[in-house]
């Protein structure tokens, strides 16, 4: 049976809130007819700006080496994320920083040094999501795509993270073991203190790493029971791993508008323009492999014809603050990430809109304390 949220009253709990900044063209909506979402360094230096102005704890960027030549001509453009928080680092004061690297094509030492530099700019506000692969032909193009196992690469991203918080604690590095090995290599710059380490892997040894090895837990966003419980399973597993510390955020794509109705009809005004071609050239590269997740991610898309990745939320103001207030009650999530297809526009209307009724309901947060703040002075 569905959970009911427990009302106010009886419910509390402050949560972290991010944003997933566009850091290739299109943004998250595969269309013709998304909105313009340029991937320029300056878009994404003015999303994160605003971001913090509203409140936000987290801008997180992803990492995409290529693109395909399809309709709409999405992710053609894509900056590299390391270097670009390097740069918000510089134009931001509060907000905290997490690139993304790829264990398959970037050393720890190197991403670990990297990350230690903007930890320095950004005076202790960077933090790093590791992912064990990317697009098959986006990582080939760097003759870096390894087709083993899943298991595999798990087993190789632990040791990685083994080796990169070995930089950031230890005056020297001395490791040896199946994939890296260092002798007394000098580790420095420091960080300030240790950077957050996050993951989203959704299959079972994805899920294993995290819960063992990481800070933070990603998950796509959803309200239903199966996913709420995978939520739970995430700190359970890690409180067996003696990580009980590990912090759970789900990603949603919002799509907010008044109204239900009004947000239905921006859902299928992006349909109409699904890039198809660029979905199936997604799908492509996982035909055979029936039971990774990603392909089981791109199929769905593909048979509903949606432009629009799952996990998302189009209704109300209200319809969306109750569907992420059952996700993060009956989940206990830690924090939610956002993603909107105007991240200008939409970002502030979810900032003015959800957070608030959010609080309502007893998940309080940093964008609903300043948009309090911000009510309360216009009221004086």
């Amino acid at each position: 049976m569905e959970q009911s949220p427990m009302t106010a009253d009886s419910y509390r709990k402050h949560i972290e809130a991010g944003v997933f900044i566009p850091i290739a063209n299109g943004g998250w909506v595969f269309s013709e007819n998304a909105p313009d979402t340029p991937g320029t360094y300056d878009h994404n230096r003015q999303v994160t700006l605003l971001a913090e102005e509203l409140g936000f704890d987290i801008a997180l960027s992803m990492m995409q080496w290529s693109g395909k030549d399809s309709e709409s001509r999405h992710w053609s453009h894509q900056l590299e994320s390391l270097s670009l928080m390097a740069g918000l680092a510089e134009a931001t004061s509060r907000i905290k920083l997490w690139g993304t690297a790829q264990v398959l094509a970037w050393h720890p030492v190197v991403a670990a040094k990297v990350i230690a530099t903007i930890d320095q700019i950004s005076h202790g506000r960077a933090g790093l999501n590791v992912v064990t692969g990317d697009l098959p032909e986006s990582l080939a193009q760097l003759t870096q795509w390894n087709p083993d196992p899943t298991d595999g690469k798990y087993g190789l991203a632990a040791e990685w993270v083994e080796v990169a918080r070995k930089y950031w604690s230890d005056e020297t590095i001395v490791h040896n073991g199946k994939y890296f090995t260092a002798s007394g290599a000098w580790a420095s710059p420091k960080p300030y203190s240790a950077p957050k380490i996050a993951c989203a892997g959704q299959s079972s040894a994805g899920f294993k790493f995290t819960a063992e090895s990481c800070d933070y837990a990603f998950f796509v966003g959803s309200d239903d029971q199966k996913a709420i419980e995978r939520m739970l399973l995430a700190k359970q597993m890690a409180r067996e791993a003696g990580n009980a510390g590990l912090r759970t955020m789900a990603l949603f794509t919002l799509i907010p508008e008044s109204t239900d109705e009004r947000a239905q009809s921006r859902v299928d005004y992006y349909n109409a323009g699904t890039d198809m071609e660029w979905l199936n050239g997604l799908l492509a590269p996982y035909k055979d492999d029936t039971n990774n997740e990603a392909r089981k991610h791109f199929a769905r898309q593909v048979d509903r014809r949606e432009s629009i990745m799952d996990g998302y939320l189009a209704g109300s103001y209200d319809t969306i603050a109750q569907r992420i207030t059952t996700a993060v009650q009956g989940g206990d999530l830690d924090g939610i990430m956002v993603i909107v297809p105007d991240f200008i526009n939409d970002l502030r209307v979810v900032a003015d809109e959800v957070f608030p009724r959010l609080a309502e309901n007893g998940i309080t947060s940093n964008i609903a304390v300043n948009h309090d703040r911000s009510t309360a002075g216009s009221a004086g």
